[in-house]
Formats: structure tokens, sequence, C-alpha cells
């Protein structure tokens, strides 16, 4: 328990401190009068969306679970989900979710096996799908502010990077060993910052093409019903800055604020502080002042941290307590590798 205390000491000692600095170096004076003028109800319907995102990811967990003929049903799988919120909320890159989610699947009839399958699902499942988001998300953005030339850098390399994505989705499916290939140029420099990353790397890489293609082979219904609930959660997840900027009375474009999102994930998933910290806040800073030049982007950061970080950690610290022998089990086997022959086992135990 120490390890988590102190992962969630500094997640919301860091996330705190770099709301402070922005609001008093942005706000000042104004803002008791900028949140004075935030009107309430938004707030709360801001933290419903949220709220309605997990029960679609419960469903998507849900899905999966019966077509790997576990059954877990959507009342566990919510508090599968919430529960993982919390541990990836203090984790860098929320890293921490993951095996605690393939943990609480598991050890419902002890597959860990289709437990690994159905969060590699879910994990292929998010890739793809913001993928795709963010390459209409560019065309829009870029047609509304190429003619910014500090925005027209940040969308070429943007887009730079959406393609490589794209590429590697297409390969992953077809031929992952040429992914590994490009991964082996640069497998000393890799290695020599961290022992043993190239190796998980290839696993990722193997689990991506094998899981899927599992699923779209045997599994196909499943799979389209996950995708939905895949693109309603993060559809609904990407609208709770637009709620905001609303209940602030903010003349915002929604699809502006919807696409922008995608860059305020590139700060989200940079592995630096637990759950984003600090680089979320900034993240969301830069991203909608460049793009919506409203008025209190440092309102609406709180706001948006507050309806979704920090209702995380509330929510799910309050539901993980049920569980807490389970979290001291797996926060021994957050930092360890997955098992070679996982995938594998995964596949084999679905068939």
């Amino acid at each position: 328990m120490n390890r988590l205390k102190k992962f969630f000491v500094i997640s919301v000692s860091v996330s705190v401190v770099t709301l402070a600095l922005i609001l008093l170096l942005m706000e000042g004076e104004d803002l008791l009068i900028s949140l004075g003028a935030v009107d309430p109800v938004f707030l709360v319907l801001a933290i419903g969306v949220h709220v309605l995102g997990w029960m679609f990811w419960a469903g998507r967990i849900d899905i999966f679970s019966r077509a790997s003929d576990i059954k877990l049903g959507f009342k566990k799988s919510l508090g599968i989900v919430v529960s993982s919120t919390f541990l990836a909320s203090i984790t860098p890159s929320y890293a921490g979710g993951e095996p605690l989610r393939v943990y609480l699947i598991g050890k419902e009839k002890g597959y860990a096996g289709r437990a690994s399958a159905i969060v590699f699902a879910e994990r292929a499942l998010d890739f793809v799908f913001i993928v795709l988001f963010a390459l209409v998300g560019m065309f829009y953005l870029r047609e509304q502010f190429g003619e910014i030339a500090n925005l027209e850098i940040a969308f070429t390399m943007a887009g730079v990077l959406i393609g490589l994505a794209v590429l590697g989705i297409v390969l992953g499916f077809f031929k992952p060993h040429l992914i590994k290939g490009f991964f082996g140029y640069f497998e000393r420099p890799i290695e020599s910052f961290r022992e043993g990353t190239m190796e998980q790397i290839y696993r990722e890489i193997d689990s991506f093409h094998r899981i899927l293609w599992m699923f779209l082979r045997e599994k196909r219904i499943y799979l389209a019903g996950a995708f939905l609930a895949t693109a309603l959660l993060w559809s609904l997840h990407f609208s709770i800055p637009y709620i905001l900027f609303v209940g602030m009375g903010s003349e915002v474009d929604f699809l502006t604020v919807w696409f922008g999102y995608f860059l305020v994930l590139l700060f989200l998933f940079i592995p630096l502080a637990p759950g984003g910290s600090g680089l979320a806040e900034v993240g969301g800073f830069v991203v909608y002042s460049a793009l919506t030049g409203a008025a209190s982007i440092g309102v609406l950061v709180l706001l948006w941290r507050v309806s979704t970080h920090y209702v995380n950690l509330v929510v799910g610290g309050l539901l993980i307590g049920k569980v807490i022998k389970d979290v001291s089990i797996v926060e021994e086997k957050i930092d360890e590798s997955v098992d070679k022959d996982v995938e594998k086992q995964a596949v084999e135990e679905i068939k």
C-alpha cells in the first residue's frame, strides 16, 4: 500500500500545483468571478457524461467476456472499470489500470489468458478508434486553423504521427514482422534506456495481430458491438470540455473542441507524472487556448480535471477499498512483464 499511497500523493500534488499556477497566472483576481459565472448544472452534466462513459466501457468488457465465455455481467464489469480507473489515474501513462482489469476479470473463473485477451482487444480498439478519430480531426482542424504558422507546424507533426499510426495499424493486421523489423533498427538505444523494452514491444505487436484477427474471424458480431461501445465512450469523453465551455458561457465551435481533444491526448500519455498530472493540465490549457481563444481557459481546465481525473480518484478510491487485497496483489505486478506466452494462451482459451 505504501507504493499506491506514494503514487496517489504524487498524482494529486502535481495536479493541484499545476492547476494553482495556471489559475494564479492566467486568472489572477478574476478567478472567483470566473468560477461564480459557471453554471453548476453543466458541471454536474459533465460528471454525468463521464460516468455514462464508464457504463459503455463496462458494456464493452461485458461483450468481450461473453465472447470469451466468462460472462461477467454488466454490474461486475462496471465495478472492474471504476476500480481500474483509480489505479490508472495514479500511474504513469495510465498503465496500472490494465493489470488490475486482467486480474479482476481473470479471477472470476481463473481464466488469466482470456482476461488478457479481453484487455488486449480493448487496447487495440481504443488505438484504432483514436487514430481514425485523429485522422478526421486533423483534416477539420487544419482547414480551420492551418493559416496560423505555429499551429501549421503542430498539425504537420501530428499528421506525420497519425500517418505512422495508420501505417502501423495496417501492418499490425497483415505484416507484423515488418513493424518488428522497423523497431529492430532502434533496438540498441531503446534497450540501453530500459532493458527488456524491445521484448515487450514485440509481444504487444504479436498480441495486437493475434487477438484482433481471432475476433475478426470467429467473433465478428461481438467485435462490432465492442467497437460501437468504444466509439460511444470516447465520443462522450471528448464532449466533456465542450459541455464545460457552454456552462462557462463561452461560444465555441463544438467540432473544434471535440476534435481538439486528440491533441490533449498527446500530453496525457507522456509517461512522466502519474495519471498524466501536470502535463494534462498544461496540455488542456495550451490546446484550448490556441483553438478557441475563449476567456478563462484556466477555469475550464480546472473543471475538466475535476469532472474526470478527480472523479476517478474519489469514486474509484471508494470502490477499490472493497477489494484492497486484490489491489495489493496487482501492485506487485504492475512493473512485471506479461508472460511471453500469454497471448498464445489467450487465443487458445477463447477458441
